[in-house]
């Protein structure tokens, strides 16, 4: 009986032993780092160290030269962009009540026609927004349907039914951009929205003297 006890007590301190040490070291494991923004991948280097963009000067000639190539493509991609947007709007507008509508008419005469041609020449960091950023934050918008859904709920003050008419839209314009993504030739998908700003890339003085690397977009960038 005596050595039965001995067992039972020893049990239960090996057991005890075994869980307060697996706890000791559960609240001292090191954390896993945060998981990264969504599309970070498509943003461009800005991690110290890269070696494009922060780190050295654009080469603003070589990306004219590219621009002033693609011209013809970038042109044929632009006007099919806006008939795709063109449709979803008309498709949208139908959709929605007198009152929204006139909301909808209002917010697209507001909207900004295109980007100045004349003005100070771009800054690296403007040059690189749109060669990267920019891109990047319409592949969320294009892939991410809840994003833009949200955006036309809040905005228009959407009621269930409309949202899902609108939520089916949305899928179709995807699927053509998506299309015409897939279609267009390298670099146009990267260039198309740097290309409207050709007027402005021109080396500012500060910088004329100072050697410039190529640059070149990351793949799988959308515009």
């Amino acid at each position: 009986m005596k050595q039965r006890l001995v067992v039972a007590v020893f049990t239960i301190i090996v057991f005890c032993a075994g869980y307060f040490a697996g706890a000791w070291r559960e609240l001292r494991r090191p954390l896993p780092p945060p998981p990264g923004l969504v599309g970070a991948e498509f943003a461009g280097p800005r991690q110290p160290g890269s070696t494009l963009w922060r780190d050295r000067p654009i080469n603003r000639a070589d990306l004219i030269k590219r621009i002033e190539s693609l011209k013809p493509q970038l042109d044929e991609f632009h006007s099919r962009m806006t008939a795709i947007e063109s449709g979803f709007s008309h498709d949208f507008g139908q959709l929605l009540t007198p009152e929204q509508r006139t909301r909808h008419e209002e917010r697209a005469k507001r909207r900004p026609s295109g980007p100045k041609e004349s003005g100070p020449p771009l800054t690296d960091d403007e040059v690189g927004s749109l060669l990267f950023e920019q891109p990047a934050h319409t592949l969320l918008t294009e892939v991410v349907i809840a994003i833009r859904l949200d955006g036309l709920t809040r905005d228009y003050r959407l009621d269930d039914a409309q949202r899902e008419k609108v939520r089916a839209l949305l899928r179709e314009r995807r699927d053509k951009v998506i299309a015409l993504i897939d279609s267009s030739p390298s670099p146009t998908v990267s260039l198309i929205r740097l290309a409207p700003y050709i007027q402005r890339l021109a080396q500012p003085a500060s910088a004329a003297q100072v050697p410039a690397a190529p640059i070149s977009a990351p793949s799988g960038t959308k515009p």
